[in-house]
């Protein structure tokens, strides 16, 4: 880890129980996970440093980044919901640009949950902004390879 991304990592700490949209139901709280030496190493630039919100939440920077595809991309997702009501759905890692909140949209029309989980405790403060308008959704601090959710928790 080289170490601009340790000095970033060290100034973004996170408690679970900061995020007061974050539903732990019956889980019991666990220390925030540690960033993966990956991230850390290779994508500090793009996920972990503070100035690259000001690049990457852009519309236009995700539609290049996926080669114009963004709206179609995004459409072909939001198609695909269908979902019964009470129904639960988890996004694994933030993601930059409006497709979050649109998802959240979807699924609020149809009485549905959006769990978003992250590693990063700076995505984690970028989309409980983004999100904060929606109470259909929870956010949780969690490494995806060891989620703390029950089996069979979504759709």
């Amino acid at each position: 880890m080289n170490d601009d991304s340790r000095a970033v990592a060290e100034h973004y700490r996170f408690d679970v129980g900061d995020n007061p949209q974050q539903d732990s139901g019956n889980l019991a709280p666990t220390p925030p996970p540690a960033i993966p030496d990956y991230l850390q190493d290779t994508y500090w630039w793009a996920y972990l440093h503070p100035k690259s919100f000001y690049f990457f939440e852009r519309e236009w920077v995700v539609n290049l980044i996926l080669w114009g595809n963004m709206k179609k991309l995004t459409h072909a997702v939001l198609d695909e919901m269908d979902l019964p009501p009470q129904s639960s759905v988890l996004q694994v890692a933030c993601v930059y640009g409006d497709f979050s909140n649109r998802l959240a949209t979807r699924l609020g029309e149809m009485q549905a949950q959006l769990n978003v989980v992250d590693v990063a405790p700076i995505q984690i403060d970028n989309i409980r902004k983004k999100l904060k308008d929606h109470d259909n959704v929870s956010i949780h601090h969690q490494d995806s390879t060891c989620m703390s959710f029950p089996d069979d928790s979504f759709e």
